[in-house]
């Protein structure tokens, strides 16, 4: 796995020192706590436990780049790549971008980069991605987000998970992108 750049972004392998910077900008995002198996770490030591964690998962072919904003140096997000299949060619991608950049297309920016490396540099045919629906804004920024880069709602499997903070069940989204559909969106 490498490094990439956009011309906006460094999206980059994690380093010990990010820390801080990562701790400081997930606790901007509230409403994300429940999202993606992730629960916004309370002490910073968890932030450290998850920085480690995607360092040594990087290094074994699991990455999870963290995004920089070349304009400011801030880390303001990060793409986890997971559920790799060598075989059937297939692999998960989640993301997540602190609510102050949400709606500049830098997740987007950041994301059509990483597609075309998995795919033109790592030989995969699907890419897929998956969140549950309890919270309305982060339902709506992903659905917009994966649709912009290509992404096709593929399913909905209904009471997948019951939130913890709300008690609610919550639904199990699924987009996809096959490699010729990114061939046809770059035509």
């Amino acid at each position: 796995m490498e490094d990439l750049e956009t011309e906006r972004l460094s999206i980059r392998k994690f380093k010990a020192e990010d820390t801080e910077e990562i701790h400081e900008n997930l606790k901007t995002i509230v409403e994300t706590e429940e999202e993606d198996g992730y629960n916004r770490p309370k002490p910073i030591q968890e932030t450290n436990m998850m920085v480690i964690s995607s360092i040594k998962e990087y290094e074994l072919g699991e990455p999870a780049w963290a995004i920089e904003e070349k304009l400011t140096n801030h880390i303001i997000g990060y793409i986890r790549v997971s559920e790799i299949s060598i075989k059937n060619k297939i692999c998960k991608l989640k993301f997540k971008i602190g609510k102050e950049w949400a709606n500049k297309g830098l997740i987007e920016e950041a994301l059509e980069k990483v597609i075309q490396y998995l795919f033109n540099k790592q030989n995969f045919s699907t890419i897929v991605s998956k969140f549950y629906d309890g919270n309305e804004w982060i339902k709506n920024i992903k659905t917009k987000v994966l649709m912009n880069v290509g992404m096709k709602q593929e399913a909905i499997l209904r009471n997948r998970k019951v939130n913890t903070i709300t008690g609610k069940t919550e639904n199990l989204i699924v987009f996809s992108i096959l490699k010729e559909e990114m061939k046809a969106k770059a035509i």
